[in-house]
This record gives C-alpha cells, sequence and structure tokens, in this order.
C-alpha cells in the first residue's frame, strides 16, 4: 500500500504543476483580451487546451489510485477525498496529502476566480465589439450624390417646409 501512497503523492505532485502552469496561462489572458492580441489568445487557448488535455489523463490515473487506496481501507472508492486517504494513510505520507488537498483547494479557487474574471473581459469586450459594428453599420447609406454607375448627379439642395421654400 505504501508504493499506491507513493504513487498518488507523484501524481498529485504533477497535478499541481500543471495547475499551477495552468494558472499563470489565465495571469496573460487579461492582457490579451484588452489588446485584442489574438496571436497571444491563440497561443494561450492552445496551451490551455494542453494542460487541460495533460491533467485529464493525470485525473484518470490517481482516480484509479483513490480507488484501489479507498478499496483497500473499504471505503467508497467514488467518494473517498484525500483527507480519508490521508486518515489512513502511513505517517510518512498523512501530511503530505493533507497540503496537497490545502494546495489543490486554494489553486482550484484562484483558478476559477480568474476564469470568472477573464470570462467576464471578454463578455464585456464581445459586447462592446458587437455594439460597436452595429453603430457602424446603422444608417450608413451611400452618398446622394452617387448613382450606381458611378456618375455624379447633382444634389437636390433645396427644403421645403410649410408655405414654400425655406
Amino acid at each position: 500500500m505504501q508504493d499506491k501512497y507513493q504513487q498518488l503523492i507523484g501524481l498529485l505532485g504533477d497535478e499541481l504543476r500543471l495547475f499551477t502552469e495552468f494558472r499563470s496561462l489565465l495571469d496573460q489572458e487579461p492582457e490579451a483580451i484588452r489588446t485584442f492580441n489574438t496571436e497571444q489568445l491563440d497561443a494561450l487557448t492552445n496551451g490551455k487546451r494542453l494542460l487541460y488535455s495533460r491533467l485529464q489523463s493525470l485525473e484518470s490515473r490517481r482516480r484509479r489510485i483513490v480507488g484501489e487506496i479507498a478499496r483497500h481501507f473499504g471505503l467508497d472508492p467514488e467518494k473517498a477525498t484525500l483527507a480519508d486517504l490521508a486518515a489512513n494513510a502511513p505517517q510518512a505520507h498523512q501530511e503530505m496529502l493533507r497540503r496537497a488537498r490545502d494546495i489543490f483547494k486554494q489553486l482550484a479557487a484562484e483558478v476559477a476566480e480568474k476564469v470568472q474574471f477573464n470570462t467576464k473581459r471578454v463578455d464585456r469586450s464581445l459586447w462592446l465589439i458587437e455594439n460597436l459594428r452595429f453603430l457602424m453599420t446603422q444608417g450608413i447609406e451611400e452618398p446622394s450624390t452617387y448613382e450606381e454607375l458611378g456618375r455624379k448627379v447633382r444634389r437636390q439642395t433645396r427644403v421645403t417646409g410649410e408655405g414654400g421654400r425655406v
């Protein structure tokens, strides 16, 4: 069982490293959004996709190991937490598991906050772009001094009101 705990702690370390990288990418997003830097946004998005894929792979392996440890101690593998596993872990691993749990909670809260902030910023930027586009296209007509074929015609300069010419 000691070997399983060591594998779990190694996986948790890898996951924490990737989450930290993910948080770093999220930190770079606001400036790219603010400046509409599409190349930087594409690079950040590709980086996040890659990290997400790696995190999914690690999570799958972690769930398998957590399930094995949980079953060994008669715990429900679907509901077992790091705190549950730490309570049954050898003394040397208990503190590492508790620290990993605390760091995960902190990182998850930070990532969620950054994602929410960046999402709001993107939504505001898209709203601005859509409204600017609407303003730019609303009421724009071809000048009345030109006809379809490009010939100049005389513009009417008379304005009439009640009782005749003004």
